[in-house]
């Protein structure tokens, strides 16, 4: 019998702060991108990366336009590069949950 491993999707090890409205550079490395916690509500969507320093190539994620405050988006997708946040005028703020 072979043991089944199950992986928690919540295996955050770190968090940062975002300003939608500013490019932010999450991890400028290999990673995951766990999970988002909308902390202010914004009037336009928000691309989150596979990038390590630009807002441009893969998109792991996003954050939809006028998110319900203190929602939880859970992503755990993996990133080859690094998690960078596409700054873009009227985006929510929120926290990022990271590995």
């Amino acid at each position: 019998t072979t043991p089944l491993y199950v992986r928690s999707i919540n295996d955050a090890t770190n968090t940062s702060a975002v300003a939608g409205t500013a490019l932010a550079v999450v991890k400028a490395s290999a990673g995951r991108l766990v999970s988002v916690l909308i902390t202010s509500v914004g009037t336009v969507a928000v691309p989150i990366y596979d990038n390590a320093s630009a807002a441009s190539g893969t998109i792991i994620g996003a954050i939809p336009a006028s998110p319900t405050l203190y929602a939880v988006y859970v992503f755990a997708a993996p990133a080859a590069l690094g998690i960078t946040v596409s700054g873009v005028a009227g985006g929510s703020a929120f926290t990022v949950m990271y590995a």
